[in-house]
């Protein structure tokens, strides 16, 4: 827990202006343990880490969680490192725990498993994947013990009871796909209906090799705002990942209809605060769960049990995101040159090829032939090494030959790659981009006559993270069939609305009965969004941060249609004083057939509880439809804790 002097010279002064702008700070950690570091020599003393070597590093070992001593060493150096000097969150990657090389062949990850041996619990090949508990346990029971802080743990992995320690899985290094984003809702109901309550994933994919330019692609930012839109009804809203630029403001300028559609989610995120802190309450209270499959709140309508893409958010709310283009289309990806059309200077199929240690050629290594050039080092599925290298970064690569033309007129020839690349036809540079970066295309046009050869040269450096080359075309007739393409797209969405109960279009009020599906149009910053008859939504302002205005008057919009109740929940929203009885509640209560509100007395208090606030009240009507910038009133009322009704 060490922080770098060159980049971090103060890390405590550092947290105190990220506090000061209101900013909260969660440093990534991992289990495996540096060997030239305090920690590891403290744990090597009671001999609490553990071979083999963690991919990560030659230089790092895993540390035996499931020990109580290694928990407490650990989160000794936890404390003073990191909590200390501020930071708030722990993120604790690869907590599964990853072993060896973590390759995906079971044979050599079993093999890896069986090398770590007994560890404090037992044997690891029966103990490994609890790891993830113990590791997490141990942290949250030191925070506990030494801080009255909430304690906040993102995880990578997570077993039964996580959420006893304070600790929020995500579903890993996802690779940016819309069949990805149809995966990350089955994948988040189904953590959270084994009870894990606490569920995130990385916004927009944590890999986006699949849209060359990143986001500079018009279709990558398509998927990346409806993404949002799932995001802001998981149970964490978080945005990650890496290779591109992802924050919302820097496409204001670039993209405004995008921006608009990030900036809603963003906002509707904010506003529903107050409804979803009270969900987390019910939580810890009452051992609910907030994402919800469809079953568990209608257990009896068979339409609901094969739904694998819509949930329940809270009572409330019925999600069903976009998980398909409709707008801006990408034309397939160019395909990979075949052998057929790649030979080497003796006349065999592909290119040869010759690697170097460095990324600017400095130690010539192994020599290939190589079929094609479509690498993604080292998978998936995981491959070996490169030809004579040590490691999966930092090494160049150049391959040359000559590519023979299979039929007359223009040729698109050019990379994808990450990172950096360039291409020569016939001795002259063609195609280039020679950075760091996430995966991207170059190209050019040529045209060739069927049996024509013409020489090429590749040349290749990775520096860190995905490492990706290929050499792709588009030949006459696919440049002719693309162009013939001009299917125009759906951009209506189906939605099953669950029985017993009628529904509200959450942007227009119009109300439905279920038992029945709809269709929805969806622009770009909509998606279908039902709400339940007789639900009742507090939502707060608008907002830059979560605690920005306490005060601040609520909106509470009742869907009439049948009777309903919801409890709000509010605390210091910082320490576990709740557990003292620290907190307040009060419950609104609708009567539909009086077509009245009241707003139930206050139980409850705490030292910085606000005691009066404004409600403004919206009797949903499709004469008052907002979208979500606040609504005008239908009443409103001061409440101050005392029992008041409101009639309509």
């Amino acid at each position: 827990m060490i922080w770098n002097p060159e980049r971090f010279p103060d890390p405590k002064a550092m947290t105190k202006a990220l506090h000061g702008m209101h900013l909260k700070l969660m440093v990534s950690i991992w289990p495996s343990v540096g060997n030239d570091t305090a920690l590891a020599r403290e744990l090597d003393q009671q001999g609490l880490r553990f071979e083999p070597l963690h991919w990560i590093s030659k230089k790092a070992r895993i540390y035996d969680a499931f020990s109580p001593e290694g928990r407490k060493i650990y989160f000794k150096h936890v404390k003073k490192g990191l909590l200390d000097v501020g930071v708030d969150a722990l993120w604790m990657d690869g907590t599964e725990v990853e072993v060896g090389t973590a390759v995906h062949d079971a044979g050599e990850t079993e093999r890896d498993i069986k090398g770590l041996g007994n560890n404090a619990m037992g044997d690891f090949t029966r103990y490994l994947n609890p790891y993830s508990l113990m590791t997490t346990l141990g942290t949250y029971e030191g925070q506990r013990a030494t801080s009255n802080q909430r304690a906040m743990t993102l995880t990578r992995s997570a077993w039964a009871g996580a959420q006893r320690t304070a600790a929020t899985s995500w579903s890993g290094d996802t690779r940016a796909s819309w069949k990805t984003l149809q995966e990350q809702i089955n994948g988040g109901v189904n953590v959270t209906i084994t009870g894990n309550p606490y569920w995130t994933q990385d916004n927009g994919g944590f890999f986006v090799s699949g849209f060359p330019g990143g986001e500079k692609n018009a279709s990558y930012r398509e998927l990346y705002a409806r993404w949002l839109q799932y995001a802001a009804f998981n149970p964490l809203m978080r945005i990650h990942g890496t290779d591109i630029e992802r924050e919302p403001y820097l496409f204001k300028q670039s993209d405004p209809g995008m921006y608009k559609s990030l900036r809603d989610a963003v906002h509707l995120r904010y506003r529903l605060l107050p409804y979803i802190y009270s969900l987390s309450w019910k939580v810890t209270h009452d051992g609910y769960t907030m994402m919800r499959a469809l079953p568990m709140d209608f257990p009896d309508d068979k339409g609901v049990r094969d739904i694998n893409d819509a949930f329940q958010f809270g009572p409330s709310f019925l999600v069903h995101p976009v998980t398909r283009q409709m707008y801006r289309f990408q034309p397939p990806p160019p395909a990979t040159v075949p052998a057929s059309a790649l030979r080497t200077a003796d006349g065999k199929p592909g290119l040869a090829g010759q690697y170097f240690e460095g990324a600017g050629f400095e130690t010539p290594k192994g020599k290939t032939v190589d079929a094609t050039i479509d690498f993604q080092w080292p998978g998936p599925p995981l491959a070996d090494i490169p030809a004579g290298l040590a490691s999966l970064d930092n090494f160049s690569a150049r391959w040359s030959g000559s590519l023979v033309a299979p039929e007359d007129g223009e040729y698109e020839l050019g990379l994808e790659g990450d990172d950096g690349f360039r291409l020569f036809i016939d001795g002259k540079l063609a195609a280039e981009d020679w950075k760091n970066g996430g995966k991207r295309y170059a190209g050019t046009k040529v045209t060739l006559k069927r049996g024509q050869s013409l020489p090429v040269k590749l040349e290749y450096f990775q520096g860190t993270n995905e490492r990706n080359l290929r050499l792709v075309w588009r030949t006459p007739s696919q440049l002719a069939a693309a162009s013939r393409d001009t299917g125009k797209p759906d951009t209506t969405m189906q939605t099953y609305l669950p029985a017993g109960t009628d529904w509200y279009d959450f942007w227009t009020h119009e109300r439905f009965t279920g038992g029945k599906t709809v269709d929805k149009d969806v622009p770009l910053d909509v998606f279908p969004l039902y709400v339940r008859a007789g639900a009742i939504v507090p939502m707060g302002p608008v907002v830059q941060y979560a605690t920005e205005r306490p005060d601040a008057p609520y909106e509470v919009r009742v869907y009439p249609g049948a009777d309903g109740k919801f409890t709000v929940y509010e605390d210091d929203n910082e320490t576990y004083d709740y557990e003292k009885g620290r907190y307040a509640t009060y419950d609104l209560t609708w009567n539909d057939a009086a077509k009245s509100l009241t707003v139930g007395a206050r139980k409850g208090t705490y030292p910085s509880l606000v005691k009066t606030r404004r409600l403004n009240i919206l009797l949903v009507s499709p004469k008052n439809a907002t979208k979500i910038e606040p609504a005008t009133a239908t009443k409103s009322i001061t409440y101050t804790g005392r029992p008041v009704s409101v009639k309509f």
